[in-house]
């Protein structure tokens, strides 16, 4: 009960999710549910992510940023900082590829709008800009593109070609339905 946002490990055998002011993980083959750490702040989660080296990667929809946790317990600590002169908040992490790097949401200080960064190496790359369309649930797809949800009068599952290595935008983006 009142589990939300899940994710699933690496090898698909556990799904962690937020309950609460806390992450939990659950094996997919059945038991008990364990819980992994409490949130900073006492938030709700906005968004994980599991790496390959069994770290949950999460945001609690704050100036934080993106958090690391243990998937076996622990207690959280800055993954990702964003500059806070700019971004107001971060939500919905998602890895690309075997670790390299994570795609996420961003709402921007002082302005409506919401842009899409990809972090690598300590590095922040603009992938798009959602102008006043707020953007959510970010994921990288192994076929080169970046899909997200777009609110707003442009509404609808959109994708962008994108290329992880290289750190660049392929074409524009295009309505997915």
């Amino acid at each position: 009960e009142d589990a939300r946002k899940p994710f699933w490990s690496p090898d698909s055998g556990q799904i962690g999710f937020f309950r609460g002011t806390q992450i939990w993980r659950l094996e997919v083959a059945g038991g008990e549910p364990m819980m992994v750490c409490d949130l900073p702040g006492g938030d709700r989660g906005e968004g994980g992510t599991w790496d390959p080296d069994n770290h949950i990667l999460f945001t609690v929809g704050d100036a934080k940023g993106v958090m690391q946790v243990p998937a076996r317990g622990g207690v959280p600590v800055a993954y990702m900082v964003p500059d806070t002169s700019l971004i107001q908040d971060v939500h919905d992490p998602n890895l690309v590829g075997d670790g390299r790097g994570l795609v996420y949401s961003a709402h921007m200080k002082g302005a409506m709008f919401t842009q899409l960064y990809h972090y690598r190496d300590g590095a922040n790359t603009l992938v798009f800009d959602g102008g006043e369309d707020p953007i959510v649930n970010t994921i990288y797809y192994n076929s080169g593109h970046v899909l997200f949800r777009k609110d707003g009068p442009n509404a609808g599952v959109w994708a962008i070609p994108y290329d992880p290595d290289g750190q660049q935008v392929k074409g524009e983006p295009s309505d997915a339905r």
